[in-house]
């Protein structure tokens, strides 16, 4: 079942693949050692109806998704034809990743807070 993602799941996404540590582990704002740990702390407002398991899948393909745009050491998610270059992001995912990209890390994680 495919849900929308909402501009609020798209930019925890943003946060958790912009400020994933140099290490690769989630951000040090959450306290967590694990991603799975990291997805369950959007759980409650970001869920949307989604089971947990659901979210936990739909969480880290966000973040994958924003990983591939992002200098963090990921991946993430490049087009199907080899060219090495990202896959483009939907409508809400580009939405946050134009507002947010200029915009410091602590403001990032300020916004963030309110979600937590």
């Amino acid at each position: 079942m495919s849900e929308t993602r909402s501009p609020e799941l798209a930019l925890a996404g943003y946060f958790l693949s912009r400020l994933t540590r140099s290490d690769g582990r989630p951000p040090v704002l959450l306290s967590v050692t694990s991603w799975g740990q990291a997805y369950q702390m959007f759980y409650e407002s970001c869920g949307g109806g989604r089971t947990p398991e659901e979210f936990h899948n739909t969480m880290k393909g966000t973040r994958d998704h924003f990983d591939a745009h992002l200098p963090n050491n990921r991946t993430g998610f490049l087009q199907r034809d080899g060219s090495g270059l990202p896959r483009p992001l939907g409508e809400t995912e580009a939405r946050v990743f134009d507002e947010w990209q200029e915009r410091s890390d602590s403001e990032l994680e300020e916004a963030i807070r309110d979600l937590l």
